[in-house]
């Protein structure tokens, strides 16, 4: 892979990371329970699975707009060079909170806590 896409990748994971801790992005789980979102008009796939060595890696999963895999890349994929992200010690920690807060988000399980602390937090801000 060419650092070019390495680094464009990066800048997605990222972007999602960002935009998804804000809720800016709309994830979703389909009927077979796989983690999506549309953006820009396509489609994108998170999921985690095992790599050759029994190691859990992230994988995405980027439609173009036929619907056609355009692109696919790993956290192991991203990881070269020792170049880490902000305010995470690895790309796959990055890749991993990344996920668990989409299928959070996804599930609505985020939505029904974050309700259920409002209306069991009563104290009065100072």
């Amino acid at each position: 892979m060419i650092q070019h896409t390495r680094d464009k990748q990066r800048r997605f994971v990222e972007l999602l990371y960002k935009k998804t801790l804000s809720r800016e992005i709309n994830w979703a789980t389909n009927e077979h329970k796989q983690i999506y979102a549309k953006i820009a008009g396509r489609l994108l796939y998170a999921y985690s699975q095992l790599n050759a060595d029994g190691e859990d890696l992230i994988t995405f999963v980027l439609f173009g707009s036929e619907d056609t895999v355009s692109d696919q890349f790993t956290d192991e994929d991203i990881k070269h060079d020792n170049i880490a992200p902000s305010s995470f010690e690895n790309w796959y920690l990055l890749c991993a909170a990344l996920l668990e807060i989409a299928r959070r988000q996804a599930s609505g399980a985020d939505d029904a806590l974050d309700a259920m602390i409002d209306e069991l937090d009563d104290e009065v801000p100072f």
